[in-house]
């Protein structure tokens, strides 16, 4: 089985492909400085015979060509070029994830389906993920944080008029994507979409996650600062190489983050 170095492993989408990974019998290293991280995400992997966990950063070029140099390939969830040029150096295969309103690494985002170069000419794949929620999500993010005021049975905060509208997909799809381009030789020097397209108004997510909590909150509206642009992920591409299809809907998302967060 494969030795994987997840950075930012720490952190909500890191933690959970660490638990794929090892659930498959593979090993790995997650390297995290828990800037943004936490320890919590990983405490039920703790003692994992198969599981290295460094506290460290990902700009540390001396410590990164170290991990680097004893994995067979990268997963980099933390940004920064030290870990590009180790696995440049080690011959390593990189996964780089970033969110949908960036391509990383690059002054510019690509056109999709481009073939992606750092300026020292390495091969990644890339995997920009669109609207990822579930459990151990941060609560700056919409979904937990209005999960958490219904939990707590005040109103729900639904920006603007509540008309926005997103496309939500589970956290655990977004590993088997990931899981699925790691393995995959065809995917190498390809960007890939992964998100769902099922959309939903910020006002509907709001009545859902109240019904899903049985919660008495109602429902604020606020002008406030608004919402980073809203684009749909076209996973077409992803989906043409290898299969994938997000699995879990809307309710399935909503009741397991909520699930998590009454035990949190």
């Amino acid at each position: 089985m494969a030795h994987h170095l997840i950075t930012g492993g720490g952190g909500f989408v890191g933690s959970h492909l660490t638990g794929a990974l090892l659930a498959r019998g593979d090993t790995v290293t997650v390297l995290d400085d828990l800037s943004s991280g936490s320890p919590a995400n990983l405490r039920h992997l703790r003692g994992h015979p198969a599981l290295r966990f460094v506290q460290g950063c990902a700009l540390d070029a001396p410590l990164v060509g170290d991990l680097v140099g004893g994995c067979d390939a990268v997963v980099h969830l933390a940004g920064g070029e030290a870990v590009l040029d180790a696995a440049r150096r080690h011959g390593r295969k990189v996964l780089v994830g970033t969110d949908d309103h960036a391509a990383a690494f690059s002054t510019g985002e690509p056109p999709r389906g481009a073939t992606y170069r750092t300026e020292k000419d390495l091969l990644v794949v890339v995997a920009r993920l669109f609207d990822v929620a579930g459990p151990r999500q941060r609560e700056e993010h919409l979904v937990p944080r209005m999960i958490r005021q219904a939990l707590a049975g005040v109103d729900l905060v639904v920006p603007g008029d509540g008309s926005q509208v997103r496309c939500l997909t589970h956290v655990r799809d977004v590993v088997e994507a990931l899981t699925l381009l790691l393995d995959e030789p065809f995917a190498l020097g390809g960007i890939f979409d992964v998100g769902a397209d099922d959309e939903v108004s910020v006002l509907e997510l709001a009545k859902a996650i109240v019904e899903l909590a049985g919660s008495a909150s109602g429902i604020t509206f606020h002008g406030g600062a608004p919402e980073p642009g809203f684009r749909v992920a076209d996973a077409s591409r992803l989906r043409a190489l290898t299969g994938w299809r997000p699995r879990r809907n809307l309710d399935e998302i909503l009741l397991d983050t909520i699930s998590e967060a009454r035990v949190r």
